[in-house]
């Protein structure tokens, strides 16, 4: 079962280019999980590295693979962070593909479930030190 974040984009990736399912034995693919340490995951397939992570994580991945980091890919990041998004870099082996912009959706009345469950006027969990 895919993430959250992974099945969104998935469904993003089909609506924009048409993409279809295939089965995945058929293509000789091994996915590459996320790790705290990567900060990246990703597939291959057969001489294909299709990664997608941090910022830093990709940017190490393509200069490994001895490819260069363009520097309007750091401006689409910093924009991304700004507008209080996430931002996560595209890969393919030494080619960065492009920058994905997580958004948080916020449902409404959230504000007044939060006031609800701490009456007591405090805004952090447990701590209580005033």
């Amino acid at each position: 079962m895919k993430p959250r974040k992974g099945r969104s984009i998935v469904v993003l990736a089909k609506q924009r280019f048409n993409l279809r399912e295939r089965d995945v034995q058929n293509l000789q693919a091994t996915f590459v999980p996320f790790t705290a340490q990567t900060r990246m995951s990703g597939i291959n397939i057969q001489d294909r590295m299709i990664r997608k992570g941090s910022v830093d994580a990709i940017r190490r991945h393509v200069e490994v693979n001895n490819g260069h980091f363009p520097a309007q890919v750091d401006t689409l990041v910093e924009g991304v962070a700004r507008q209080g998004g996430t931002p996560l870099v595209v890969a393919e082996g030494a080619n960065v593909l492009g920058v994905i912009a997580l958004k948080d959706i916020v449902k409404g009345g959230i504000k007044e479930r939060f006031a609800a469950a701490a009456p007591d006027g405090h805004q952090n969990g447990d701590d209580h030190r005033g």
